[in-house]
């Protein structure tokens, strides 16, 4: 807003000095007034004397002014294709970045969860099957509950906090306050080097409160690099 602002402001600039511009152009700047009085208080012979070297100046300021305009012409040109672009740019700005969730129906929306719940009981169900590594699983579990402990927000949401050898999960309860919903971005955050893929599911206890699951996992890489350190 405030660039479109002062964009216009310069096209109102160049505009009033186009005009001052077609003004010097279409009436001569006054020193140029008593060279033509002068012309005509002198002898023929001193006005044919004068006479070129007036219409050279004449010329001179002439030619100057057009150049003068056809620069303003050309900024103000440039300004309105900015001043374009601007607002197609405020334009994109104001549309939705995702118009698709007001368009879905309570049918899908109930779809799409029912499938991403089935997609986190198969999540469940590989870290239950998951081998253990008990020097890795202490010490993330470890740093997981220092961090949430830390947190004013999420101190008192933990419930449990468990590591196998890739991955942990993490139990909160949510009181449907909205604290939560600010709070666990900054807290997966934290973790983002050694844990960066998080998946969450969700379950509702009825009484206004929700049981929320992370399920944090390392990827290949820092798997392999802590059991080449543990060797």
């Amino acid at each position: 807003m405030k660039r479109t602002i002062i964009i216009l402001t310069s096209v109102a600039v160049a505009g009033l000095g186009s005009y001052v511009a077609f003004k010097d152009l279409a009436h001569p700047p006054e020193h140029a007034a008593p060279s033509a009085r002068a012309v005509v208080t002198t002898s023929p012979q001193q006005s044919r004397d004068r006479s070129p070297g007036a219409r050279n100046d004449a010329g001179n300021d002439r030619a100057a002014t057009r150049a003068r305009m056809a620069r303003l012409e050309a900024e103000m040109s440039q300004l309105r294709e900015q001043v374009a672009t601007l607002e197609d740019e405020a334009q994109a700005d104001a549309a939705p970045a995702d118009p698709e969730p007001a368009r879905r129906g309570p049918a899908q929306r109930e779809q799409q969860e029912r499938a991403w719940h089935e997609h986190m009981a198969v999540i469940a169900s590989d870290f239950q099957k998951e081998a253990t590594n008990a020097a890795w699983a202490r010490s993330t579990t470890s740093a997981l509950q220092s961090q949430l402990t830390a947190s004013e927000a999420l101190r008192d949401t933990m419930r449990s906090v468990e590591c196998r050898s890739q991955t942990c999960r993490v139990e909160l309860d949510d009181d449907g306050s909205g604290k939560m919903a600010k709070e666990i971005p900054i807290f997966v955050q934290q973790f983002g080097d050694s844990l960066p893929s998080m998946q969450a599911d969700h379950i509702n206890n009825g009484n206004g409160h929700r049981t929320v699951v992370l399920y944090m996992t390392r990827n290949d890489g820092a798997q392999a690099a802590a059991e080449t350190s543990q060797r």
